[in-house]
């Protein structure tokens, strides 16, 4: 791919008659490809192409998935009809409202959290039982892939499992059964909640519990 094979043909009559003379071209890295130091290779110019394409996928994937599963609760009677982006706000300001103004500061952050942990405990009413579902289907976890960890290198796993078994610590040393439960106990201004790494078998977990 870094290089093209050239001939110069004698021609008689219109007709190819001998090889005059044949070689090949080398490119150098930096026309076609440049060289990924860190793994001692070249590296297509195409890959930051590619990556965009496989987030675009990723995005569209998701964004079915969540319909799909939004479609699922609406049919069996566990979220109101009508659009994810407009259903979801709207019932959050309903569950909302059911709670008292000192709670209403702490749960507007936890909200979905908080459902999840009562669901352990005490029989939810439809709607807030797929909320707590439906946020379940929003945040899936870490789920190790062998070809992508094969191409981004065991470092950055390793950092991952670090955090996610980090967390799984402090769950246990807080006496939480479930991600949901931790989470709904901690205060967002103090600790953060988003963007830090879980595990897909802490979903598939909590799951069980609230369905049981």
């Amino acid at each position: 791919v870094n290089s093209i094979g050239w001939a110069l043909v004698g021609m008689t009559d219109g007709k190819p008659k001998s090889i005059m003379k044949a070689g090949v071209r080398v490119f150098p890295f930096d026309a076609d490809f440049e060289r990924d130091y860190k793994a001692g290779r070249p590296a297509s110019l195409a890959s930051p192409r590619r990556e965009a394409r496989l987030l675009r996928r990723m995005v569209e994937r998701r964004v079915r998935r969540q319909t799909k599963l939004f479609n699922l609760l609406v049919k069996a009677g566990f979220m109101p009809a009508g659009k994810p982006q407009n259903v979801i706000p709207a019932l959050d300001r309903d569950l909302m409202s059911k709670y008292g103004d000192s709670e209403r500061s702490r749960l507007a952050h936890v909200l979905p959290y908080e459902l999840r942990k009562r669901a352990l405990d005490e029989k939810l009413d439809p709607h807030e039982f797929g909320r707590a579902l439906y946020h379940l289907g929003q945040r899936r976890g870490f789920l190790s892939n062998r070809k992508t960890a094969a191409k981004k290198g065991d470092d950055e796993k390793s950092i991952v499992k670090g955090n996610i078994g980090q967390l799984q610590q402090e769950m246990t040393a807080a006496g939480a059964r479930t991600l949901g439960e931790y989470f709904a106990g901690l205060d967002p201004t103090q600790q953060r909640i988003r963007k830090r790494y879980t595990g897909r078998p802490m979903y598939e977990d909590e799951f069980e519990k609230i369905w049981e």
